[in-house]
């Protein structure tokens, strides 16, 4: 990699512990204020993370993962993810995912007044975050 003054600490957590940590170049994400690219000596943030792909630059590659819910918190030389989950695009179970969006899809179209339609839609929207990156050429 590059001079270290190039770079930024990423530290991806999730609840299962240190899913990724990586000297970065750029970190591009989607927050609840909308997508952010984060550099390094960046100014101090914390925010929320919501479900999406993000991309960041390691070692002149991009690197694509799925991130879940959770928060950032950016400081000038370290980013620290804490979410739900984190997959790297090629460690996405397809399958998985596709059998997650068909029982989200059924719950949503059931006239059960039992199905919590907001954790249904919710469980959609990560399985179709995880297919669309899947499925990135």
């Amino acid at each position: 990699m590059d001079n270290n003054s190039n770079c930024i600490k990423l530290r991806v957590t999730s609840p299962e512990g240190i899913q990724y940590e990586a000297n970065i170049r750029s970190l591009h994400i989607k927050s609840i204020d909308g997508e952010l690219t984060i550099l390094p000596k960046h100014f101090p943030l914390l925010t929320n993370v919501v479900v999406s792909i993000c991309h960041f630059i390691e070692d002149n590659n991009i690197v694509e993962a799925y991130v879940g819910d959770g928060i950032m918190h950016v400081s000038e030389n370290m980013i620290e993810l804490i979410v739900e989950a984190f997959t790297l695009k090629n460690d996405i179970d397809i399958e998985r995912a596709r059998k997650a969006k068909e029982r989200a899809e059924e719950r949503l179209n059931s006239l059960d007044p039992s199905i919590d339609k907001i954790r249904a839609h919710k469980a959609l929207v990560r399985a179709e975050a995880r297919i669309s990156l899947w499925e990135k050429k």
